[in-house]
């Protein structure tokens, strides 16, 4: 039986193909490519499992994960859905009200570009973890994942809910002057031009031997 499709506005015309009509190289192939696809589907398992705590759950541990800046929430939405513990304290800002809209309060990150993940100390868990999310690396030494003392965590924890940082105004505005914290810029002085909260990032002109510069630089790198 012949069968249409269209692929790419081209239609394209093909019938089912009956398993007895295949060669013996043909059938090995197709074999080979199933067997390939369970493999890696095993392996993306495992990987999960580990990741999710089921494997060697004694060896649980805090790690910082680094995730692209302005998608925090998306990470986080997306390991929780992979039931991986992860940890991202926020701050609510209060924007003023703009062009006839009213004043709104959002949400976001107080550590701009990491979350806090709780994994086996294995690295089946740190590679599954990778795969669930958007985790870019770890926070660490030789791509070992720095481990953090549960202590600390509960304390951190308890620090972000005071209301001095619960409720965090951030200090970085349009229009102040800044010094430059490190990068090719370290030191110089700098007028912010624009900041781009949601991708923690500003605009600013750096004074680079009384030549004004305009860089895009990340909030860490600067001091107001």
């Amino acid at each position: 039986m012949m069968h249409d499709r269209t692929f790419k506005g081209n239609k394209v015309r093909f019938r089912q193909v009956n398993p007895g009509e295949l060669t013996a190289p043909q059938m090995g192939r197709i074999d080979d490519a199933s067997r390939r696809h369970r493999l890696e589907a095993d392996s993306a398992d495992r990987l999960m499992k580990a990741a999710q705590g089921t494997i060697d759950d004694e060896r649980l541990s805090w790690v910082i994960a680094r995730v692209p800046v302005g998608q925090e929430r998306i990470a986080l939405d997306e390991l929780r859905a992979k039931k991986i513990a992860v940890w991202c304290p926020m701050a609510s800002e209060r924007r003023p009200p703009t062009r006839g809209k009213k004043a709104v309060t959002v949400e976001r990150p107080i550590f701009t570009g990491y979350v806090f993940l709780r994994l086996p100390d294995c690295a089946e868990a740190w590679v599954g973890a990778g795969i669930a999310g958007r985790i870019s690396g770890y926070l660490g030494v030789d791509g070992v994942p720095m481990r953090i003392p549960a202590s600390t965590i509960n304390t951190l924890m308890i620090k972000v809910k005071s209301p001095e940082v619960a409720n965090l105004v951030p200090r970085v505005r349009a229009g102040m002057d800044a010094i430059v914290r490190d990068g090719p810029f370290a030191s110089f002085q700098a007028k912010i031009k624009r900041v781009m909260r949601g991708h923690g990032r500003a605009e600013v002109e750096v004074n680079i031997f009384g030549r004004v510069v305009p860089v895009e630089l990340e909030l860490d790198q600067i001091r107001v």
